[in-house]
C-alpha cells in the first residue's frame, strides 16, 4: 500500500533525480534527500530593490505573519544543471552557483531584446550536451508573436532564438529535451490549428513541425523513450464537452499513435521513474464542459503495466496570491526514484500547497 509523508507546508516541488528533489518555499530553495528524508536549505533569492525601503518591504513579505495572512505562490520555475548549479526564472533570471562554501545567488543581466513572458510551470528544459536552458513564452489574451528564449548560464546571457507568429500559435506550453535523439521538443496550443509538436535537432537553428491540427496534439507533459513518446492531452475548459482527455503514445518505428488511457481532465505534468515506471498529473478546471470528476489526480503505470489512478485530491479553491483557480498536482521535472513520487497538490481540500512524498507500491484505487 502507498504511504504519504508531508515534507513541508507551503512548499513546491520542482526538479528531481534519483537521490534528491529541489523544492521551494516562498523565495527559498531547499533540497529533500530521498534516503534520509531530510530537508536542507540551499539559498534564497535576493530583493530586487536593494534600497532601504526595498529591503524593508522584502523582509516584511518574507515574515511568517504575512505568509500566513497572504501566502504567495513563490518561485515558479527552476531546474538543476549538470554542475550542480540551479537556474531560476522568476521576476528575473537567477543562477544559484554551487560553490564549496555553499550556494551563491547571481542575477543574470537583462535580455537585450526587452522583457519576456515567463513559461508555463514545468516549461524549462536544459539541453544535456550544451547545458543551455530553453523556454517558450506563455501568454493569454494577446496579439503579439511568441518567442523561444535561450539562457546561457555560463555566459550569463538571455537571447531570443526563435519566434512564432501569432497566426501560428497562441503560446508555448513546454519544451522537453530528448536525450535519445538529442532533440528539443516544443509543445504549443491552444486551438486545433495552434496545437502541435515541433522539434529542433540543432538548438533552434531550424525548427520542424512534427504533427498537430487537433486537440490530440494539445499537450504540456511529455514522456520520452528510445522508441516512443507519450503524452496526455491538455483539452481544458475551452474544449468541447465531448473532447475527453486521453493519454497517447507515438511509436517511431511505425509512425503510429495509440490510445493508452482515458483520464478525463487535462494532463498538466508527467515524470519518469528510474525503474521505467511513470507518473502523470491531471488538473481540474471548474468551468470545463466535459463531464469529469471535480478533483486533480495522479496517474501511474509500471514499466509494463497500464495507466491507472493512484491518488485523488478533491477540489477547493484556496486564497493564495499568484496561483490559478484550477485544482492541480505539481510534479517535478527530471526523474523520480522507483516507487517514490514527490508532488504538491494545489487548490485541494487536503494537503494544499504541501510538498508530499508518496511511497509505493502503487496499485489501483
Amino acid at each position: 500500500m502507498a504511504k504519504n509523508i508531508v515534507v513541508d507546508q507551503g512548499m513546491v516541488v520542482h526538479w528531481s533525480d534519483q537521490h534528491s528533489c529541489l523544492c521551494s518555499k516562498d523565495l527559498s530553495i531547499y533540497r529533500f534527500d530521498y534516503q534520509s528524508k531530510q530537508l536542507k536549505f540551499l539559498c534564497q533569492l535576493p530583493a530586487k530593490d536593494q534600497s532601504l525601503k526595498g529591503q524593508f518591504k522584502y523582509r516584511l513579505a518574507r515574515s511568517a505573519l504575512v505568509q500566513l495572512l497572504r501566502p504567495s505562490a513563490g518561485i515558479g520555475h527552476l531546474l538543476q544543471l549538470a554542475n550542480g548549479d540551479i537556474l531560476v526564472v522568476f521576476d528575473r533570471v537567477y543562477l544559484c552557483q554551487n560553490l564549496p562554501q555553499g550556494y551563491q545567488v547571481k542575477v543574470l543581466p537583462s535580455a537585450d531584446f526587452g522583457r519576456f513572458a515567463t513559461p508555463l510551470r514545468g516549461g524549462l528544459a536544459v539541453h544535456e550536451q550544451s547545458q543551455l536552458v530553453y523556454f517558450g513564452e506563455y501568454l493569454n489574451g494577446h496579439s503579439r508573436d511568441i518567442r523561444i528564449i535561450r539562457v546561457d548560464p555560463q555566459a550569463g546571457t538571455t537571447t531570443c532564438c526563435w519566434q512564432f507568429s501569432r497566426a501560428e500559435i497562441k503560446h508555448v506550453h513546454a519544451i522537453h529535451y530528448d536525450r535519445y535523439r538529442n532533440r528539443l521538443w516544443v509543445l504549443t496550443g491552444d486551438t486545433d490549428q495552434e496545437s502541435a509538436f515541433y522539434y529542433s535537432d540543432d538548438e533552434f537553428q531550424t525548427l520542424h513541425k512534427f504533427a498537430g491540427g487537433s486537440q490530440q496534439w494539445r499537450a504540456i507533459a511529455l514522456l520520452i523513450y528510445p522508441d516512443a513518446i507519450e503524452w496526455g492531452m491538455d483539452a481544458g475548459q475551452d474544449a468541447a464537452a465531448d473532447c475527453i482527455n486521453k493519454i497517447y503514445r507515438y511509436h517511431f518505428a511505425t509512425a503510429e499513435v495509440t490510445e493508452q488511457a482515458i483520464v478525463g481532465n487535462p494532463v498538466y505534468a508527467a515524470v519518469a521513474q528510474a525503474d521505467g515506471a511513470a507518473v502523470m498529473a491531471t488538473s481540474f478546471e471548474p468551468k470545463r464542459l466535459q463531464a469529469t470528476i471535480p478533483c486533480a489526480e495522479l496517474w501511474y503505470r509500471s514499466a509494463t503495466g497500464p495507466w491507472h489512478s493512484i491518488a485523488k485530491f478533491e477540489y477547493e479553491k484556496r486564497q493564495r496570491s499568484g496561483v490559478s483557480l484550477y485544482g492541480m498536482v505539481y510534479l517535478p521535472r527530471g526523474e523520480l526514484p522507483a516507487n517514490q513520487i514527490m508532488a504538491t497538490p494545489v487548490n485541494s481540500q487536503t494537503d494544499d500547497y504541501c510538498a508530499m512524498l508518496l511511497q509505493g507500491p502503487f496499485t489501483n484505487n
